[in-house]
This record gives C-alpha cells, structure tokens and sequence, in this order.
C-alpha cells in the first residue's frame, strides 16, 4: 500500500464503510459513511486496473467522489481509507467496476 512518507498505516483509525457505487457507461460514483472517528481529517480513495499499478485517485475531506472517462472494456477496483494528522486506516471494502 502507497502511504504518504510521514504516515503510517494503523488499524486504530476506523477505516471507511459501506463503500459503494452508483455507475454508468464510463464513470462511477463512489460512496461511502463518513468515520465517527473525530480524528479523521480526510479520505483517500485508491484505484487499479489489471497490469497496473496502485494509484491514489483523490485525497479530500468528502465522502463522494465521481470518476468519468474512463478507458473502455477495463476493470478498475476503488477502494478508501481514512486519514488522521498521522495514521491511515486499512482499506476500506474494495469496489470493483468493469467498464464497456
């Protein structure tokens, strides 16, 4: 897992639940329950696709994200965690979407 150089990954955060999706031909719309954490100061939603590598797709303090454009006939997995000042959570539910 990518981790920013200050960061370290805790299972003391609570991580993000109930990630979902809402999709369409080329873009999805992510989900997910904000942490009662109070110490959660933002999400950071992850992505992949098969022969790539992992790659962070927003870093926000909303619990919804929309993804357009994406490439045709590909299946991406999304997945979130929760940020404090020093510690990220493990990952959320992961989400995948296959693309036409």
């Amino acid at each position: 897992m990518l981790l920013a150089a200050n960061l370290t990954q805790a299972q003391t955060v609570d991580y993000p639940v109930n990630v979902a999706r809402n999709s369409s031909q080329r873009s999805v719309t992510l989900t997910w329950d904000k942490s009662i954490d109070p110490s959660v100061v933002a999400y950071k939603v992850y992505y992949s696709y098969p022969g790539s590598t992992l790659k962070v797709l927003s870093l926000s303090n909303v619990n919804t994200i929309k993804v357009s454009s994406l490439t045709r006939n590909k299946t991406y997995t999304f997945y979130v965690t929760a940020l404090t000042a020093t510690q990220e959570s493990v990952p959320s539910n992961s989400i995948m979407y296959a693309t036409f």
